[in-house]
């Protein structure tokens, strides 16, 4: 198993890979959108976006790795939350160049179907509404994407807090199994709680009585 420096070093290497090549992507896409063949926008973007999603995909695994380090030192939560929200990054700033090539794309092909046809009134009418249809669906998009992104980061910090919890809770059991004075300790502290929850909500209770004998 990869020890916790093999793992960073790992993941700091695909980050910068991951960073070198959106750059590369994006710049090459504002090159190709500016030119006159749109046509091979598709194929001569291929490569790069193969390229890509195959870096996010190994990074992606090497943090998830990392997550089962997470238990075993408080500071490694800190270092293992920085790393996700890189990939986070990365992959919120990957869709937005794969929607500005798709929408790049679309257009071409409206404005190819454009010049075939004669070009009359009725056409120019057609591509007008085809143009705001496809702002629209790239906002919606975008709004998606967004919702996305932020259900994933949700997602992964419910999953690091259950398992930070988990070790937790198996040290304290470990704890409480190896020294008896411990464990009566812990048990004593719970049965307080519970004595005091049920206190509050009879206080809480006798005071909606009162409440609700008052107000009718």
């Amino acid at each position: 198993m990869r020890s916790w420096d093999t793992l960073r070093h790992e993941v700091r290497i695909l980050e910068q890979k991951v960073e070198e090549r959106l750059g590369g992507l994006s710049k090459l896409f504002h090159s190709l959108s500016e030119g006159s063949n749109g046509g091979q926008t598709a194929v001569l973007l291929q490569k790069p976006t193969e390229e890509i999603e195959t870096l996010l995909g190994q990074l992606s695994a090497s943090v998830d790795t990392m997550q089962s380090f997470v238990g075993s030192s408080p500071s490694f939560v800190h270092v293992h939350r920085s790393h996700v929200d890189v990939l986070l990054e990365y992959r919120r700033e990957y869709k937005r160049i794969q929607t500005k090539i798709r929408a790049f794309q679309e257009r071409n092909e409206l404005f190819q179907g454009s010049r075939v046809r004669a070009g009359t009134s009725e056409d120019t009418a057609v591509d007008v509404g085809m143009r705001s249809e496809i702002k629209s669906i790239d906002s919606a998009t975008n709004a998606a994407d967004a919702t996305l992104a932020t259900g994933w980061s949700i997602q992964e910090d419910l999953q690091r807090q259950r398992a930070l919890f988990d070790n937790m809770m198996g040290s304290i059991d470990q704890m409480r199994g190896s020294v008896p004075t411990i464990g009566s300790l812990i048990e004593s502290s719970k049965r307080k709680r519970k004595r005091d929850v049920i206190v509050i909500s009879a206080v809480v209770a006798v005071c909606l009585t009162f409440t609700l004998i008052f107000v009718l």
